[in-house]
């Protein structure tokens, strides 16, 4: 984006927007928009992320997942 371009994020109900410490019981995951960075707080769930610049909006439904740790056997 070519300044002054703003992004207003926005999200389903269970996704925080925003630091950690704005999370809540019903968030299952966490948007940074300063990182750009999506954290699943739990997974098995969807959330929508929306972003508006120009006057133009984009949206996705995000499955979230649990994370796979390397060096770990997978379950039986």
């Amino acid at each position: 984006m070519a300044a002054p371009v703003s992004a207003d994020w926005s999200g389903s109900p269970n996704l925080h927007i925003g630091s950690a410490g704005g999370v809540k019981p019903w968030h299952v995951a966490r948007f940074d928009p300063a990182t750009g960075e999506l954290t699943a707080l739990r997974p098995d769930a969807q959330v929508v992320l929306a972003v508006t610049v120009n006057g133009v909006r984009a949206e996705a439904t995000v499955t979230l997942t649990a994370a796979e740790v390397s060096g770990e056997a997978p379950a039986a």
